[in-house]
């Protein structure tokens, strides 16, 4: 009986913390059946939900030159994976990293 009450507390629990909740099919607190309510309601959680989960900010950098860059006869014979940065390539990735950290 003790491991029921358990499980009963889990699923209700689960319930409580169902996103949709707010929704009128699932909320018996929500007076209204509209579905642009519904809409609206979800709009403005999701936009909610994303804020707190998205970065301030993305930073995009592009790898410094590869000897493919310096070669491209090379793309022919060995994978991208496979071509390594020139020295260039490797002082302009190390400038890339002291850019962003500053």
């Amino acid at each position: 009986e003790k491991e029921t009450n358990n499980n009963n507390n889990i699923i209700n629990n689960e319930k409580n913390n169902n996103p949709l909740d707010f929704l009128s099919d699932n909320n018996p607190n929500n007076n209204d059946n509209g579905l642009n309510e519904d809409i609206d309601r979800f709009a403005v959680w999701r936009s909610n939900y994303n804020s707190e989960i998205m970065p301030d900010k993305i930073i995009m950098v592009r790898h410094g030159q590869s000897e493919g860059n310096v070669n491209e006869e090379l793309y022919k014979t060995q994978p991208d994976n496979n071509i390594r940065l020139t020295k260039l390539g490797w002082d302009q990735a190390k400038m890339a990293g002291q850019a962003i950290r500053n």
